[in-house]
């Protein structure tokens, strides 16, 4: 599995790894594979968020050569063809209320709080070309 940062967002691209299809605890929560959230976390600082109807949904986990738990999620978007169904965004699992998103080729990242987790069944699908998917620091430090 290769591990790439682009953007503020973590991805990792899958080689010969099995995604195992597990539940997780987030917070208050239980974030079943399938299920979609908006975003992970409650305060600008120390959260993932998706902008206005884009969704990661939660396919499974992978397991590092360092024993860690790697979060993966795909997300409600189309038009992304030829689609690589082995590219995900990816948190790294340190607890059920701690993420950490790492630069690997950095040594830096950032950690995401989650206290409430918001999960939704369906969502509507959409075209990907129409605007950019994620919403990070924007207006985090305005007061």
């Amino acid at each position: 599995m290769d591990c790439y940062y682009v953007g503020g967002a973590m991805y990792i691209e899958l080689d010969n790894e099995e995604v195992i299809k597990e539940s997780v605890q987030l917070g208050d929560g239980i974030l079943k594979p399938g299920q979609y959230v908006n975003k992970l976390g409650e305060k600008k600082r120390s959260m993932f968020e998706m902008n206005d109807g884009f969704y990661l949904k939660y396919e499974g986990y992978v397991t590092t050569h360092y024993k860690s738990k790697e979060l993966l999620f795909s997300t409600n978007c189309t038009g992304d063809e030829p689609r690589n169904d082995r590219m995900f965004y990816a948190f790294t699992y340190i607890d059920s209320e701690t993420l950490l998103v790492i630069n690997p080729h950095k040594g830096c990242g950032y950690d995401i709080r989650i206290e409430n987790l918001e999960a939704f069944d369906d969502v509507e699908y959409i075209d990907l070309r129409i605007g950019k998917q994620i919403s990070l620091l924007e207006g985090a430090y305005e007061q």
